[in-house]
């Protein structure tokens, strides 16, 4: 996908699946406390964005993914605060290339909204 395009709702929807996925396999392999809670932490922001995502039908209708902006912004913004803290913890977390290139993903196909 270039820069120019616009990410379609079921590519933006499988982005966080995938991420909030990612997440929770960090959160599973992780034996320290800090990075659980942080790993929590943002895959609870993802996982309210997925929710309010399925409750508005997000990829059947185009008007309705366009109130899930608000919802997006604030999971990205918790996704920019984990990244600075994954890398300060980067060794903590076993599958910490996972879960950035899955949080790069979402904020490269959500761009566009925030």
């Amino acid at each position: 996908m270039t820069e120019l395009e616009t990410p379609t709702e079921k590519q933006v929807y499988e982005s966080y699946q995938a991420l909030l996925d990612n997440l929770n396999a960090a959160c599973n392999s992780t034996m320290d406390p800090e990075a659980s809670q942080l790993l929590n932490d943002a895959a609870q922001a993802v996982s309210d964005a997925l929710t309010d995502a399925n409750e508005i039908r997000l990829e059947a209708n185009t008007a309705l993914f366009k109130t899930l902006t608000p919802q997006m912004k604030a999971a990205n913004l918790e996704l920019g605060k984990l990244r600075e803290q994954i890398a300060a913890v980067a060794d903590k977390i076993a599958d910490v290339g996972k879960v950035m290139g899955a949080i790069t993903q979402v904020l490269q196909l959500t761009a566009k909204f925030a």
